[in-house]
């Protein structure tokens, strides 16, 4: 899993690893990929991970911002916008 693969060598303190994959494995469940070795899952990865280290602490938050940064490529993919798909979830409103 891309999360495990770059986050395997890291010198992040486990609390913050068990964030950062929380946030990765809310964020594939909000968006429906099941297939893990889709190359999106390593851009969603790659921009928790980015996110993680501008000092936002809750997974839900890493997710919902993460989602938001990759909208325009979810869009194309999916045919409509992360928002719809926020819209139901836990953290709409982050």
């Amino acid at each position: 899993m891309a999360i495990y693969r770059l986050l395997k060598n890291s010198a992040l303190e486990p609390e913050e690893i068990s964030r950062i994959t929380e946030a990765y494995e809310q964020a594939l469940h909000t968006l429906c990929v099941k297939d893990r070795d889709d190359p999106l899952t390593e851009m969603i990865a790659k921009k928790i991970i980015n996110i993680a280290q501008t000092g936002v602490h809750d997974a839900a938050q890493f997710s919902a911002l993460a989602i938001k940064a990759l909208d325009d490529r979810f869009h194309e993919t999916c045919g409509h916008g992360t928002s719809d798909l926020l819209a139901d979830s836990p953290f709409a409103n982050v």
